[in-house]
């Protein structure tokens, strides 16, 4: 498909190539009548963002194009069905990944949108691309919006995610770091206040267990500090209770 500024929003829902993820592109959801809107009209369905450019946006669908015809998977469900079923939200998330070099350290960006709207399309997507050029490999959380401390656990749950398949996407964890712009710069800042705690907790825990066990030799890992984050992500409220 050739996008030009003119291509509506409808069209690149239905493209074909963009079936597993397509509604995720655009911040759609509760609008009406958007798939008459053209690409250059994308700066309404972004209203805390600024500058919008169109030709970024069209660099970002032709990415996507690309990728697909490479036969390279995108999109990454971070809940199982259950999950989901049980809270219907959990179907907006996942993980949208941009392939860098392999063995390399992996960033997460959050994209900002006063947790009304994921604006990832301007924010996060365009910056993934750039990442991966210089070789990081890129995830973008799309998370539940409405609610930081939501946010925040599907950060949470995304990370756990990327640690879980590393070898799957062919990086390392090492060195690994968490982007955010505005309301995505908070979710950031309040996943690295809670993994501080959990860090913590857990350097208790091991502590114990070293005095009950005589066991000198126990490092911390980080899949034991995600699956005390996750825990202590509904335990603490996420800075003290922030909604």
């Amino acid at each position: 498909m050739n996008f030009t500024n003119q291509t509506t929003i409808g069209e690149v829902l239905i493209n074909p190539e963009f079936k597993p993820f397509a509604r995720y592109i655009f911040p759609v959801k509760q609008r009406r009548n958007v798939e008459y809107l053209t690409i250059d009209d994308i700066h309404s369905l972004l209203p805390y963002h600024q500058n919008v450019e169109v030709t970024t946006t069209i660099e970002v669908l032709n990415y996507f194009q690309n990728e697909v015809k490479k036969d390279r998977q995108l999109f990454y469900d971070i809940y199982n069905e259950d999950e989901k079923r049980e809270d219907s939200a959990k179907k907006d998330t996942g993980l949208f990944f941009f392939k860098g070099k392999p063995g390399k350290p992996f960033a997460i960006i959050c994209t900002g949108g006063g947790f009304h709207y994921c604006g990832s399309i301007h924010e996060s997507y365009p910056l993934a691309i750039e990442l991966a050029k210089q070789g990081f490999n890129v995830f973008t959380i799309e998370y539940r919006v409405g609610s930081a401390r939501k946010a925040c656990e599907d950060l949470a749950r995304g990370l756990s995610f990327i640690f879980r398949h590393a070898d799957e996407f062919e990086l390392t964890t090492d060195n690994y770091s968490i982007w955010g712009g505005s309301a995505g710069a908070r979710m950031a800042a309040y996943l690295g206040e809670v993994m501080g705690r959990a860090i913590m907790v857990a350097m208790n825990y091991l502590k114990q267990i070293r005095l009950l066990c005589n066991i000198q030799d126990i490092r911390i890992t980080h899949e034991m500090t995600h699956q005390l984050l996750w825990l202590l992500a509904k335990m603490i409220g996420l800075h003290h209770g922030r909604q």
